[in-house]
């Protein structure tokens, strides 16, 4: 949906906050020279999206000036800006409490709660900032990313369109517009959306991610490669941008390629819980080709005897049973921990299990999928057959069923 969907995230002009909300210090109470030279290296890192240094620069201020709005802003929006929505939100919570009647910035505040689906706090935020400020396009924002949230696309799109309307150069409303454009199915309009947002601002990057999604689930892999690898060029400590350029190259069956640009993602954000799919679900992809691989080897151009099929079903078992696919299954397990109700995850696990003959394990991970959602039904109950039909064949033979 909208609210930078796709984990496109918030991000605005170069030379200002995310969302296009820049943040200035009144010359009428200019702080002395000793203090601008604390505050103008994290105003610069800000605007290039060095976050990281951003936020270590904030930590060595004052505690006093730890405590005071701007700094408050420029942590929410650096942490925004790594994709570590929980604490860019706690950060934007505190600037509420000291600063009730900013709206600087809420439009990225109000991404950050689209992303963690906190729909009564951002119901909240579009209420309160409704309130105090009509006139200003980051409440716009906040009230179509709730919207969105909500599901209420068409109505979030005319909110979008309301902040385009009070500030067309605020470039992240037009990227909030192209993104509920294509969940709408309107990819002309959506391209056309964030081709604006790029013309009032070439570095807004999530203009460039935004085309790249486009791009990538039009499955034109080259033009997608090319939006994700300049979003990166951009803001180059967004772990979500990093793991796209992984998909990528996943989709194409670059696997190598693919694990390392999902390391890197992980390297940038450890809690990355879809580079950690992608990346087990990749491991398993190079297990099965080396197996492959392996058989085919066996195969040559000699006579298809017996022995040779049994061989290169041997082969083929070794590639499931080898140190990657167990490594992808650890990993797996471990995300488990951390999103014990999604179904992809149960139903990879449960095709893993059955290929390696664990049927108990393969049954149980296939049936909470068929649970969690039962969309996916028709490709659970395949492997589900698969399993029914083992567990006959060991019955004929008087080994029982699942084992």
């Amino acid at each position: 949906g909208g609210g930078g969907s796709g984990g496109g995230g918030g991000g605005g002009s170069g030379g200002s906050n995310a969302a296009g909300a820049t943040v200035t210090i009144s010359t009428t109470s200019l702080p002395p020279p000793s203090l601008r030279q604390l505050l103008l290296p994290i105003a610069t890192a800000i605007a290039t999206y060095q976050c990281k240094t951003a936020l270590l620069l904030l930590s060595q201020l004052p505690l006093q000036l730890q405590r005071s709005p701007w700094a408050l802003l420029q942590r929410g929006v650096a942490h925004h800006e790594l994709a570590q929505y929980s604490e860019a939100v706690e950060c934007f919570r505190q600037l509420r409490v000291v600063a009730p009647h900013t709206t600087t910035a809420m439009d990225v505040y109000s991404t950050a709660l689209w992303h963690l689906r906190a729909d009564k706090e951002l119901a909240y935020l579009s209420h309160s900032l409704a309130a105090l400020n009509r006139a200003a396009p980051q409440t716009w924002c906040a009230v179509g990313n709730c919207c969105s949230l909500q599901g209420e696309h068409e109505m979030a799109l005319k909110f979008f369109r309301r902040a385009v309307q009070l500030e067309p150069h605020h470039a992240y409303a037009h990227v909030l517009c192209a993104h509920e454009q294509h969940a709408q199915g309107d990819e002309h309009g959506a391209v056309k959306s964030f081709r604006t947002a790029l013309r009032r601002d070439g570095r807004c990057y999530n203009a460039w991610f935004g085309l790249g999604l486009v791009y990538f689930r039009a499955q034109n892999y080259d033009m997608a490669q090319y939006h994700f690898t300049r979003a990166m060029a951009i803001n180059g400590g967004h772990s979500v941008l990093a793991c796209y350029r992984g998909l990528v190259e996943h989709r194409q069956r670059n696997y190598t390629a693919a694990i390392t640009h999902y390391d890197t993602a992980l390297l940038l954000n450890s809690g990355n819980t879809l580079a950690k799919f992608e990346r087990a679900r990749a491991l398993l992809a190079v297990a099965a080709a080396a197996g492959t691989a392996a058989a085919a080897a066996i195969s040559g151009d000699d006579m298809d005897t017996p022995v040779r099929r049994r061989r290169r079903a041997a082969a083929r078992s070794a590639g499931v049973c080898s140190t990657t696919t167990d490594a992808a299954i650890a990993a797996l397990v471990e995300l488990l921990d951390v999103l014990p109700h999604e179904a992809n995850v149960h139903f990879v696990l449960g095709r893993v299990y059955r290929r390696r003959r664990q049927y108990a394990l393969a049954r149980r991970h296939l049936n909470a999928a068929l649970d969690l959602d039962p969309r996916a039904a028709m490709s659970v109950r395949s492997e589900l057959r698969h399993l029914d039909a083992v567990a006959r064949r060991r019955m004929e033979k008087g080994g029982g069923g699942d084992g």
